[in-house]
């Protein structure tokens, strides 16, 4: 049985509310040791389970295979600073604590109403996003259609997406370089466009142009051969479909490829926005969605603005759905929805 799937299975143990984990125990070993997807109703499930008791998946069981990091004195995450992750050099831009208006007020429904959010504490967010080589150097496997170790992870679901913030955290973790009560995971959607924006409020962070859009992230223009009816044949970004990492101008705060390139994949399931001011949130407990972010190179420009939101279910992997990181505190809910 792989040891991954083993290690899930014996940390969750039993039941976490009210789902029956133990009956669902031999179908994630079958699956592990057959190494094929769940049924879709199967892994819903099991993902609910992932999502409730995710801030303390890091602690991390037994023994696993990892990239071997060097043994000498390495540096660790240090607040306000930048961070790379050694062996695998991922890097990390620090993000401060703040509030902004998150949604629209004039985009698609569910971009609103737009509310006043306030994040409350320092975390770490992915310079780019998870490129190939990376994440087949941790995780021994590779789910991208368009393969080449500097593109981003493509077709991608939201659960092996969790999964290498799990092994990521694990591996850090044993080698002594996470701050307490942190972890690696994906962004909640508050995280995502606090760090979109970055201290814009703008439809993009460079301004409300989308004839500038070429100049900042991969979407649906004249390079794109795939004939769809949005395509902007007026702009070129010169990439068909996925740009490795990093090819577009970054956004003010140094993170590139939030406008377009894969969606991203959120923590949050998705749902509905209300017009109350919220500190750190991360959604509601349940749902069949999760969130993606920032558009794609099949999308048109307005589809990778700052607040375009989608809700896909989770075990779905498209061929333009992709993720980032961040290095952040375990999402712990104190009381009722957000």
């Amino acid at each position: 049985m792989s040891s991954q799937y083993s290690k899930l299975i014996n940390y969750l143990g039993a039941s976490p509310r009210g789902i029956d984990f133990p009956k669902m125990k031999h179908r994630y070993v079958r699956a592990g040791q057959q190494n094929r997807e769940l049924n879709p109703l199967v892994r819903l499930k099991l993902g609910t389970a992932i999502l409730l008791v995710t801030a303390s998946l890091a602690l991390g069981t037994g023994e696993r295979e990892s990239v071997r990091l060097d043994d000498q004195e390495v540096a660790k995450p240090e607040i306000g600073k930048a961070w790379t992750v050694p062996g695998l050099e991922i890097e990390f831009v620090s993000i401060e604590p703040g509030e902004f208006l998150m949604g629209s007020f004039d985009g698609e429904l569910d971009e609103q109403p737009p509310r006043t959010v306030i994040l409350s504490q320092p975390f770490w967010i992915g310079k780019h996003e998870i490129a190939q080589g990376p994440f087949e150097a941790l995780m021994r496997r590779n789910t991208s259609k368009f393969r080449d170790p500097e593109y981003p992870m493509d077709s991608i679901s939201w659960y092996l997406a969790t999964e290498f913030c799990f092994v990521l955290t694990r591996q850090e973790r044993k080698a002594g370089r996470i701050p307490p009560g942190y972890c690696y995971r994906l962004p909640t959607e508050a995280e995502w466009e606090y760090c979109c924006r970055a201290g814009t409020t703008s439809r993009y962070s460079f301004g409300n142009a989308d004839d500038l859009l070429h100049r900042f992230g991969n979407y649906c223009d004249a390079t794109n051969s795939s004939h769809l009816p949005w395509i902007d044949r007026s702009h070129s970004d010169g990439f068909d479909r996925t740009a490795p990492i990093g090819s577009f101008n970054a956004n003010p705060w140094g993170i590139y490829d939030m406008h377009g390139n894969v969606w991203e994949w959120c923590f949050d399931f998705f749902y509905a926005y209300n017009k109350i001011e919220t500190t750190n949130p991360f959604g509601v407990l349940s749902g069949v969605k999760k969130v993606l972010r920032g558009g794609s190179w099949y999308h048109a420009a307005i589809g990778c603005s700052s607040s375009n939101r989608d809700g896909v279910a989770p075990e779905e992997r498209d061929v333009d759905f992709g993720f980032r990181a961040v290095l952040a505190q375990h999402l712990i809910r104190k009381s009722g929805g957000d």
